[in-house]
């Protein structure tokens, strides 16, 4: 991976910046809270909902070491999604952190 990205030039990460910045917090906020949390919601309660749906975000990012990070990021979208009612808010905050995680990985690579 470090050599992966090592060798990105400037339009790699433009690009990769709006697919992981944009497209991926669409995508999985969209599963993650608008359907799977929707759906344990109905079934176990809210309180259930926001943690299973953490769990599985956390869990399909396949890195047990950052297993807790993404486990806690699920919860802060998750209850974003509970208190707002839609999903614009933890879309807004996923593109945010992964922006700035992409952001630290250009100066470091």
């Amino acid at each position: 991976a470090r050599q992966l990205l090592a060798g990105l030039g400037t339009w790699h990460w433009v690009l990769f910046g709006a697919v992981m910045g944009i497209l991926v917090p669409v995508l999985e906020e969209a599963y993650f809270r608008g359907c799977l949390l929707n759906a344990l919601r109905d079934r176990w309660g809210p309180g259930i909902a926001v943690v299973g749906s953490a769990l599985a975000f956390g869990l399909l990012h396949m890195n047990l070491l950052l297993l807790p990070i993404y486990f806690l990021l699920g919860i802060l979208t998750g209850l974003l999604y509970q208190r707002t009612g839609n999903l614009l808010a933890p879309v807004a905050f996923h593109s945010l952190n992964n922006i700035a995680s992409i952001a630290v990985l250009s100066v470091v690579f």
